[in-house]
């Protein structure tokens, strides 16, 4: 049924009621009120049921009922848990990674203004996640070493997904740097938003300039797999792009393997003589019309 779409919200009267007595509430004085009295209003910001959504939607709907029920069971409000034996959808395992083409980076790195250009190029350039580029701090780039340290902020409560490592900084990277260095925003972050503080608007300012450049909308993710489908296809080793990325095991790395095709390329190119070579090009082709039809040519 969910996957059909037949289950959505549908707003109730005791809904709306609240709606309108909250609203009403909130439009009032505010002064005086404890954390509690203003945690009621996030209710306003509740999003409904959507009736349209993937498969993957609905497998993680399912893992976090799962979980809230073995939360149940743990404090024995339940005995069982309903959600164990629901069959979820099986979906294909992704082969490829989602990356940008030379192309698509050329056009994208044209759309963007100064900022957004050494801020995306820097992440292009050495992997980073979108976590590690919000969080990166000048402390971490060591222009005397040529390293960046992927390492843990524990004043910020931040730590890297995996572990820490370091990132060799190429010599366009390190213009990139000293150039941000220059006009640097805040003493500490390398890249903050406009008042100096952590940029979270790092994946909109990616999707503005996609689609100023005419481009697929990406995320920075896609940025970071840019990074290491282009080393692959540049002929890096996958242990060597699985230091860079900090990837713990490198079977996460075999996502890269599949953009390498020039060794395949040369196998097949081994069956040509068992073809002949290539038939001279033709005129242009013409279409089959039905009787009675005027003939069209293609172009």
């Amino acid at each position: 049924m969910r996957h059909e779409g037949a289950i959505e919200h549908v707003a109730s009267d005791e809904d709306r009621r609240r709606e309108q007595a909250l609203r009403l509430q909130i439009a009032g004085p505010g002064k005086g009120r404890t954390a509690k009295e203003r945690a009621q209003f996030g209710w306003l910001g509740h999003r409904g049921i959507s009736a349209k959504v993937s498969v993957r939607t609905i497998n993680y709907e399912l893992r976090a009922l799962f979980t809230f029920f073995h939360w149940a069971i743990k404090r024995n409000a339940l005995f069982l848990n309903p959600a164990a034996n629901v069959e979820r959808f099986r979906i294909p395992k992704r082969v490829l990674p989602k990356f940008l083409t030379s192309d698509e980076l050329r056009k994208f790195f044209d759309a963007c203004n100064d900022d957004d250009r050494r801020l995306f190029m820097s992440v292009v350039l050495t992997g980073m996640r979108k976590g590690e580029v919000e969080h990166l701090c000048w402390s971490d780039v060591n222009f005397d070493l040529g390293v960046i340290f992927i390492q843990e902020k524990p004043d910020m409560n931040w730590k890297p997904k995996s572990d820490e490592r370091i990132i060799p900084i190429s010599p366009m990277l390190r213009e990139l740097l000293l150039r941000q260095f220059d006009q640097r925003r805040s003493d500490r972050l390398v890249f903050p938003n406009p008042q100096g503080n952590i940029d979270s608007h790092i994946l909109e300012r990616l999707k503005t300039t996609c689609r100023r450049g005419g481009i697929k909308l990406s995320t920075v993710h896609a940025l970071r797999h840019s990074f290491g489908a282009h080393l692959r296809m540049a002929g890096v080793s996958l242990a060597d792009i699985g230091d860079l990325l900090g990837h713990r095991d490198l079977a996460t790395t075999q996502i890269y393997a599949k953009v390498q095709q020039e060794h395949l390329r040369q196998v097949i190119s081994k069956l040509t003589p068992l073809v002949g070579e290539s038939e001279p090009a033709t005129t242009t082709p013409r279409l089959i019309v039905a009787p009675g039809t005027k003939d069209k040519t293609t172009k």
